[in-house]
């Protein structure tokens, strides 16, 4: 069993912006659940499975403004619908707390 299915996963809605490596246009999106595995998003469109991306998540800091935090990532899941599409993102290092402190406060252990 792969780690994305051992953590929980728990509704999450942030504003998010998905950036492929290597280039290409960066993507708006909103995610709807996280783990310490992943994060599942919807946006415009899809990116390629095994697509190498660095993920913002934009989170309130509990004073009334926001915090940007910034995960490494890639595409493990992508479908597409009618002018929206569906991205799963896996992380390739966990949240924690010394490089995400607000995002790691929110998600539980594994």
């Amino acid at each position: 069993m792969n780690q994305a299915r051992r953590c929980e996963q728990v509704a999450f809605f942030v504003r998010a912006t998905i950036t492929p490596v290597g280039g290409g246009p960066a993507l708006d999106a909103h995610t709807f659940d996280i783990s310490l595995a992943g994060v599942s998003l919807t946006s415009p469109r899809a990116l390629a499975v095994g697509q190498v991306v660095s993920l913002a998540l934009h989170l309130p800091d509990g004073r009334g403004g926001q915090v940007t935090e910034m995960l490494p990532g890639r595409v493990a899941l992508a479908r597409s619908d009618e002018g929206s599409a569906t991205i799963w993102i896996e992380f390739l290092a966990p949240p924690d707390d010394r490089t995400t402190p607000v995002l790691a406060g929110k998600i539980s252990r594994c």
